[in-house]
């Protein structure tokens, strides 16, 4: 199964853990076994939401605290104002095309996430 955290205590802080141990799932009880599954879950959602140049940088990471950690710091600093994102997602439009060898799933998935950017700051095109 890998590695597992024993919790020993809760404080203020969250759980006090003791270094990581190999383990096996039949070793874990059921209160373990509970949040491992919830620790994957998490990890799963992270990681697929995630763009792929951030994906690369911390997929090496094996729970979804280590992700959201990195995913935080990574992120942080890199919010635009709705302005600001707006006008680099028009100047985005007007360049937007198929790259040259780019297949039809990838330009489709560059496409949907364009349209999923507008629709987050509400963005309206103006019809020509």
């Amino acid at each position: 199964m890998g590695r597992c955290r024993d919790e020993i205590a809760f404080g203020t802080d969250g759980p006090y853990l003791v270094p990581e141990q190999d383990r096996v799932v039949s070793d874990l009880s059921q209160r373990e076994k509970d949040r491992l599954i919830v620790d994957i879950r998490a990890t799963n959602i992270l990681l697929q939401v995630l763009p792929r140049d951030i994906y690369e940088l911390i997929n090496h990471n094996t729970d979804a605290k280590d992700i959201w950690d990195n995913m935080k710091m990574l992120l942080e600093g890199s919010e635009l104002t709705k302005d600001d994102h707006e006008s680099q997602l028009y100047d985005e439009f007007k360049q937007f095309g198929q790259h040259k060898g780019e297949n039809i799933h990838d330009y489709y998935v560059r496409f949907t996430k364009f349209i999923n950017d507008m629709r987050h700051i509400k963005m309206t095109m103006t019809k020509i």
